[in-house]
């Protein structure tokens, strides 16, 4: 939990939250649904299922927690999808996902902390450092015409419920070819890389579509809050797969797999994730008059003594 503490001397005052790296809980959260798998084949025995877990130090979640292995023929289910997230209270993020059927595949890392507002009116940032992301998508198919892949992510800041900070991209691929889509903050990438279909040599139609992260770094405004106000945050990282699937693995395989990372560490920022900006001048000039008071009244009890 981030503590508030302050400083006085003279009349200046300092404040900082320290600590504030550290989350009170986290969450990793792995889901599978599949909609849009071709009915008919043995992959339609992937069932839905997601694992939940949180946790007070670090969390993590994978597939393997509900991909079946008791069925023979189902026995390789476990190579058909990959979903990981992990959290720590420390900082470290990370979530990642990739589907080899068709089917919705989602990963979600969710760091939360909060912490009562100090003495004066202040404003709080917080500082996010996304970094090592990709998506891609493709592979062959007997016609480009019935594809439709999707991969992405998407990052939200919370402040007492409500958004405050978000951004997204989603990377589709289908018989129109490849499409990328942005929303929210900007997140740096790389151009997208496109392969349109080409026949091989057994008829086969093979399309791919790719793009990675370089990131994001830098501090998003929180709010300003008034003293003994509570903060409540909460920092979610997600990435998702979509794939229908309708012609089956037997006439199309290939992937679609996605990922997105915030690291402790956050360049010039110490590793801190919360910190306060400079309180406005009437906050000031508040505290200024607080300790004026306090100083009277001092002299006050001593000239009575």
């Amino acid at each position: 939990m981030g503590n508030l503490k302050v400083w006085a001397t003279g009349v200046a005052v300092t404040m900082s939250v320290l600590g504030s790296a550290h989350a009170q809980d986290v969450k990793a959260i792995v889901s599978y649904n599949p909609s849009g798998l071709n009915a008919g084949t043995y992959l339609e025995t992937l069932n839905g299922a997601s694992v939940a877990n949180a946790g007070s130090s670090e969390v993590s979640a994978t597939s393997d927690d509900f991909v079946r292995t008791d069925d023979p023929e189902a026995a390789g289910h476990s190579t058909y999808m990959n979903l990981d997230a992990y959290t720590s209270v420390s900082g470290d993020m990370n979530s990642s996902v990739g589907l080899r059927a068709g089917g919705v595949g989602v990963s979600s890392s969710v760091w939360h902390t909060s912490f009562v507002s100090g003495l004066v009116p202040t404003s709080y940032q917080m500082n996010i450092d996304i970094t090592g992301g990709y998506v891609r998508l493709g592979g062959w198919t007997a016609n480009v015409a019935t594809r439709n892949m999707q991969g992405g992510f998407i990052a939200d800041i919370s402040v007492n419920g409500q958004s405050v900070w978000g951004a997204s991209q989603t990377l589709t691929l289908n018989g129109a070819g490849a499409s990328f889509v942005q929303t929210g903050a900007t997140v740096a990438h790389d151009d997208v890389w496109y392969q349109p279909a080409v026949d091989d040599e057994y008829q086969r139609q093979d399309q791919n579509a790719s793009y990675t992260i370089t990131g994001f770094a830098g501090a998003v405004n929180l709010g300003s809050f008034a003293a003994g106000q509570v903060v409540d945050v909460t920092y979610t990282l997600s990435s998702f797969a979509r794939w229908e699937d309708p012609d089956g693995c037997a006439y199309e395989c290939g992937g679609v797999s996605a990922s997105i990372a915030d690291p402790l560490q956050i360049s010039g920022a110490g590793g801190a994730r919360i910190t306060t900006a400079v309180p406005e001048p009437e906050s000031y000039a508040l505290m200024l008059a607080g300790l004026l008071m306090v100083g009277r009244f001092a002299r006050r009890k001593t000239a009575t003594a």
